[in-house]
């Protein structure tokens, strides 16, 4: 998702989520529909939109509402929350096979739901935010819970709750999930980790004073992020830090406005810290362990790198 702050996106952005007009007509909340065989759904990252793009006439249509969109876990995940930031409405979505929608879990009207990190294909961690009749957000209720994506129950993580939770990673193998929470008085952010597998488990304080709430897990590190520097247990580099950062694979993938404020991608070959492909005019890309499909104002782009 765009990195947009979470204790920005929930504690100002959703202000007056209670205010819910009910008159409103339901194409207010409506995700883009294809209306012919050159279009596919994807993920425009600059606009935090999902988007129908025509692969023939390299267009896209959306829902322009203002103050309505979805977030996105990353782009190797076709789940996503959309919601309204005045209104509310939210949900946790599917998008399947790039062509239509599946509504998982439908928030109360008092409730916001954003991606934190993926599980599986099947399962996946989202913050869930409560507000009160003026629209402030209850703080001491903020809390993170797993959610199934089949049967859209969620599991509630008791000790996670009141933390101002921002962005978070989860490492599979070891059951072990990382979340960064914002610190109100000193403007930074602390790093925990929690045994998801061992109920018992207590939550850990891992780092403090954090500058920046990005974390990510790849091939067995984790990745934190300081202003403008990503680094792990085998050193840091600098990078031209965007909105849409992404770890997978031994690359950093990061999307930022270049020249005339159009979207770049850079990737990043953490093991050189060389950029080894810039990308312009990007809208959204798909990444696999060899391979990234580029979907630009231009045409898609398949591009190797191994």
């Amino acid at each position: 998702m765009k990195k947009v702050l979470k204790h920005l996106a929930i504690g100002v952005l959703l202000i007056g989520i209670l205010c819910s007009c009910k008159g409103n007509s339901a194409s207010k909340y409506e995700l883009p529909k294809l209306s012919n065989d050159n279009e596919l759904i994807i993920y425009d990252r600059m606009k935090m939109k999902l988007v129908a793009y025509n692969a023939e006439s390299l267009t896209e249509t959306y829902n322009d509402e203002a103050n309505y969109y979805q977030y996105s876990f990353s782009p190797l995940s076709n789940i996503y929350t959309t919601g309204h930031s005045i209104d509310g409405h939210f949900k946790i979505i599917s998008c399947d096979n790039s062509k239509s929608f599946r509504t998982i879990y439908e928030a109360e009207d008092n409730e916001a739901v954003f991606p934190l990190t993926s599980i599986d294909e099947k399962k996946g961690f989202f913050v869930f935010s409560t507000y009160k009749a003026d629209g402030s957000e209850e703080y001491d209720k903020r809390y993170i819970a797993k959610v199934d994506y089949s049967s859209g129950k969620k599991q509630k993580l008791n000790k996670t709750e009141g933390l101002l939770i921002s962005e978070g990673a989860y490492d599979i193998e070891n059951h072990i999930l990382y979340f960064t929470s914002y610190n109100e008085d000193m403007d930074d952010y602390t790093l925990y980790k929690l045994n998801y597998s061992d109920e018992n488990s207590e939550l850990d304080v891992c780092e403090q004073n954090l500058k920046s709430s990005n974390i990510y897990f790849d091939n067995g590190h984790l990745y934190l992020t300081d202003l403008n520097n990503i680094f792990c247990q085998d050193g840091s580099f600098s990078y031209a830090k965007g909105d849409n950062d992404f770890v997978n694979n031994g690359y950093l993938f990061t999307i930022y406005l270049g020249n005339d404020d159009v979207p770049v991608l850079d990737v990043v070959d953490i093991s050189n810290k060389q950029v080894i492909k810039t990308i312009s005019g990007i809208i959204d890309y798909k990444h696999d362990s060899d391979r990234i499909v580029a979907y630009t104002f231009d045409g898609i782009e398949n591009i190797d790198i191994n």
